[in-house]
């Protein structure tokens, strides 16, 4: 049986911006989110730098297929969603857009 996920709330935003910088439209942000998404993008593993670049070069129209083309020897389909949702939870919380729910902070809810 297949599985569905659900995209965050803040998946659109986040992809929006990295979508702008990885395609150098610096009009479509103002200047204060493409100084932060272009530092933060810098700031990543080379690693996760070149898939971020990957999946939202101009090649691919929605994330989910620049993961699916993305070639790794050592990841499925489903790890290397794992991999972009990650990333896109990272951005939110360096951003501001959520809160970082350690589990010390779950546990006192």
């Amino acid at each position: 049986m297949g599985q569905i996920k659900f995209k965050w709330f803040y998946t659109e935003l986040v992809e929006a911006f990295m979508r702008a910088v990885v395609r150098n439209r610096k009009k479509y942000l103002t200047t204060e989110w493409w100084e932060f998404t272009v530092n933060w993008i810098e700031n990543l593993s080379e690693e996760d730098r070149d898939f971020i670049q990957f999946v939202f070069s101009e090649e691919y129209y929605y994330s989910s297929d620049g993961v699916a083309c993305y070639s790794s020897d050592k990841k499925t389909y489903f790890s290397k969603r794992e991999w972009l949702f990650s990333l896109e939870k990272k951005f939110a919380i360096d951003a501001g857009l959520i809160a970082d729910q350690t589990n010390d902070d779950k546990a006192h809810k």
